[in-house]
């Protein structure tokens, strides 16, 4: 499963799938939004979901940032 790392204001803000939760087709970054190119469920930044048929948010990972790494956390 891939992963986007987003930044808003030059910092990184969240991490969410990439995989829709309609039918498991990937997601893409569209603005400020992640489109669904399958069907074309549409996602907020930070996974919630604004526009059907996807029945949920993409889910999200916990995430720390320091100077020097990221970790992501996936379980």
């Amino acid at each position: 499963e891939s992963l986007y790392v987003v930044r808003t204001d030059g910092r990184v803000s969240d991490v969410v799938s990439s995989t829709c939760t309609h039918l498991g087709c990937p997601v893409r970054p569209a603005g400020q939004f992640f489109r669904c190119p399958c069907h074309g469920s549409t996602y907020t930044l930070d996974g919630q979901v604004v526009r059907g048929p996807a029945p949920k948010s993409l889910p999200r990972y916990e995430l720390t940032v320091t100077e020097e790494y990221l970790e992501i956390r996936l379980s």
